[in-house]
């Protein structure tokens, strides 16, 4: 029994140290698999003539240069104003009774706004009235002339007694000269005449005298009936400005002075009650270097009214960056360009149905300009600057990129003029740059398809 286990121990170490064994040889075997297949691999690299194989171009984003029209845009700060801004004062002395609006409204033209104390005016045009009517009776009485013909009447009876004065001395002298009257009658005849006669001009005189006097009368009259209905104008006036109204469509803004308080004392510098601005049309306010007016005037001698005919399109760029919905157009263009800052002022106008533009608003104006001449334009990220020249990468129809020197001209938007160095129909690289050196082989791919590749 004891030998028969001591024989099982010995066979069972045997077989340990046989599996120990082939564990070494399949990990051996392994490692000469990998170093061998590695080594294949190594080998399919080659090419025939032994040497590496070359890497896979690197694929590059590539635009075929073209003729184009583009607008040119420019963008500028500016400042949203109302068209119009009216400051409401107080135009005559008194406390203010009554505040007829919430403060922000939107108010109409001649809607009440205010009401000043207006009792005192009240009396005074009352007053002017009654001044009114005494001068026009006066002118009435002057117009009838009572004391002219009076004085007619006077003139006109001793005319008469002029005359019979003068008949009995033609009576009385041929008879004292035949001695069939007596002397004494013809000296009363002859006294009498005298005296009628000077009354008669005396008379005379003072219904000359009283015709003149009625004229002046009536002048003085006319006159007076004038002042008296200044007067009542005036007092009418001011009665008017206890009513304070709004004298154009607009939003008011906060009352800086409330019921109770006394207003228009120093009208040297009348109260300010309100302010109102007028929401339609809107201004936009904004300055261009000179520059940037001889681009817009486009070389042309055209006034600086018409600067429209230059536009194509003026738009508005809200704070949150929306462009406005209503386009503008140019209405100011100042007349001189600033000689400190070197800039022009300019105005444009916008309609504001919705109310959406406030004065004191910062937004940006944008200035479409008219189309230029065609011209070849590349996407400005297609060029680099050495040491102050330009240059782009070229992909040949070998595929092979070639660097390029280029004359650039002005930049629109994110397209750039190419003066020289480039034809229509080449392709540029506009993308993957980095990898890209003369000579080497790349894997052109349009823009429009790059997303397409990537994914792939």
């Amino acid at each position: 029994m004891r030998g028969w286990t001591g024989k099982r121990a010995k066979g069972l170490a045997g077989m340990k140290t046989l599996l120990a064994a082939a564990g070494v040889l399949v990990a051996a075997i392994l490692v000469l698999y990998i170093a061998r297949r590695a080594l294949a691999q190594k080998d399919g690299a080659k090419t025939a003539s032994g040497a590496p194989a070359a890497l896979p171009a690197p694929s590059v984003e590539v635009v075929q240069v073209a003729t184009k029209s583009l607008p040119r845009v420019s963008e500028l700060v500016g400042r949203i104003e109302s068209c119009n801004t009216v400051e409401i004062r107080a135009r005559v002395e008194g406390f203010l009774e009554k505040q007829l609006f919430a403060d922000g409204d939107m108010v109409q033209k001649d809607q009440p706004l205010f009401a000043i104390e207006s009792t005192p005016y009240r009396i005074a045009l009352n007053q002017a009235k009654a001044e009114l009517a005494k001068a026009k009776a006066t002118l009435v009485s002057a117009r009838r002339g009572v004391s002219v013909l009076k004085a007619k009447g006077e003139y006109m009876s001793a005319q008469a007694t002029r005359i019979r004065a003068q008949k009995d001395l033609a009576r009385v002298k041929p008879l004292a000269e035949a001695n069939a009257s007596t002397k004494q009658e013809l000296d009363a005849a002859d006294a009498n005449e005298k005296a009628s006669t000077a009354m008669a001009q005396a008379l005379e005189a003072a219904y000359q005298q009283a015709q003149i006097n009625q004229e002046t009368d009536i002048e003085l009259a006319e006159a007076t009936v004038q002042d008296a209905e200044a007067a009542v104008d005036a007092a009418q006036l001011k009665l008017s400005y206890t009513d304070v109204r709004s004298p154009i469509d607009g939003r008011i803004g906060r009352a800086q002075m409330r019921p109770g308080a006394l207003v228009g004392k120093d009208m040297a510098s009348p109260t300010l009650l309100a302010t109102i601005s007028s929401t339609e049309p809107m201004w936009a306010t904004w300055s261009i270097s000179e520059q940037e007016y001889l681009e817009l005037m486009n070389g042309k001698a055209t006034p600086a009214q018409d600067l429209n005919k230059n536009i194509e399109k003026v738009e508005l760029i809200l704070a949150d960056g929306r462009t406005y919905p209503q386009p503008g157009r140019i209405n100011f263009v100042d007349r001189a360009i600033d000689a400190k800052t070197g800039s022009l002022a300019m105005r444009g106008e916008f309609a504001n149905p919705a109310g959406l533009l406030r004065e004191g608003q910062f937004c940006k104006v944008r200035l479409t300009r008219e189309m230029k001449n065609p011209s070849l334009m590349i996407p400005q990220r297609a060029i680099q600057e050495l040491q102050g020249e330009s240059f782009v990468f070229v992909v040949t129809p070998e595929a092979t990129a070639v660097q390029r020197k280029v004359e650039v001209g002005e930049r629109i938007g994110s397209e750039q003029v190419v003066l020289t160095g480039l034809k229509v129909g080449e392709r540029v690289i506009t993308g993957g740059g980095i990898k890209v050196q003369p000579g080497i082989k790349v894997n052109p791919i349009p823009a429009r398809d790059l997303a397409e590749h990537q994914g792939k």
